[in-house]
């Protein structure tokens, strides 16, 4: 025979669960809310409406999750984008999110499509997570679409580079934006950057594994010796890059700084282009030998170059000279 089941208590959580058709559903946070949900379950059992409660919960319970489990600066990306988030929808009942509702928000906002994709995805980990540990029972937002990923082949050109220099009035973030375009570094390397990951007599920022921005294997900047002048200048921050009022540069941040430039210059540049046209113009400029480019930039082979920077097509210059070398 069939055991009845009964409500129980998790102190990790501090909250009632009952496990049904082998789920764990979460009733509530005191006894007699707890008994109220479990007798509408029993009298209902084929009732699939999420339960009561509001998305800041939710959010709440997913971001104490993911604080304990995961990296910080997963915890800190997660919980930029609900605190923008919950900053314009505070009040919504999870019984009434739609998809339309993350949709229309971010129409709203005028986000990117990148920007939007990672919105997405960070809204459907939450609902996922909620299901996942009983709190709902289906993920009301499963049905909403991510935009279709673009291509980031943007390069910046020498002169462009200095038209964007010419538009930066703060040291802050003229020194970020030298340094991205000097090492060709991913901006999260950067931006992640501390005096402990200096060696200034090899001229070098290295990462152990255990703290490397990307992967799991230790990661070497090479700094040239523009970006060797602006890491000194910036020892003395922790991290090494900070804004004009002392604090971590985080990506939407840049995003704001670069979208005031399209204002003035009509083109929208990003931090992650520096990265594209280090490795575009390294790899047409001929003086450095591919291998020694992947390393550069971080690479463990040559296999990257040839799918994201080896965009030649795009130097009319170089490919003429090529066409020259073909015939001799």
């Amino acid at each position: 025979m069939a055991r009845t089941p009964k409500p129980w208590y998790r102190k990790g959580e501090k909250a009632w669960f009952v496990t049904l058709k082998g789920k764990q559903l979460r009733l509530g946070k005191t006894k007699k809310e707890a008994m109220e949900r479990f007798y509408d379950l029993m009298a209902h059992p084929d009732n699939k409406v999420i339960q009561s409660g509001s998305i800041a919960e939710i959010i709440e319970y997913f971001l104490d999750w993911t604080q304990e489990n995961r990296a910080e600066r997963t915890y800190k990306w997660y919980r930029e984008i609900m605190k923008r988030f919950l900053a314009d929808i505070p009040d919504l009942q999870v019984s009434q999110l739609k998809s339309y509702h993350i949709q229309r928000w971010l129409d709203e906002k005028k986000f990117n499509s990148e920007y939007k994709r990672a919105c997405i995805t960070a809204f459907k980990r939450v609902f996922n997570f909620a299901v996942q540990h009983g709190y709902i029972e289906t993920n009301p937002i499963s049905s909403l679409k991510k935009p279709e990923s673009k291509s980031r082949t943007l390069v910046i050109s020498d002169s462009e580079y200095k038209q964007i220099l010419e538009q930066i009035t703060d040291q802050n973030f003229e020194d970020l934006v030298t340094f991205l375009w000097e090492v060709g570094c991913r901006p999260q390397e950067a931006t992640r950057a501390r005096p402990k990951h200096v060696d200034l007599e090899k001229g070098i920022i290295y990462f152990p594994a255990d703290e490397a921005p990307k992967g799991n294997k230790p990661r070497t900047i090479y700094l040239t010796d523009i970006a060797l002048d602006i890491v000194k200048r910036n020892m003395f921050h922790d991290p090494l890059f900070v804004n004009t009022h002392a604090r971590a540069w985080t990506a939407m941040a840049i995003n704001c700084r670069f979208t005031r430039i399209q204002k003035k210059l009509g083109k929208k540049y990003y931090a992650y282009a520096f990265r594209h046209s280090y490795g575009y113009h390294a790899w047409t400029g001929g003086r450095v030998p591919p291998e020694e480019i992947a390393k550069l930039m971080g690479h463990s082979s040559t296999d990257m170059l040839y799918k994201v920077y080896g965009h030649v097509e795009l130097n009319p210059e170089y490919m003429r000279e090529a066409a020259k070398r073909v015939r001799g």
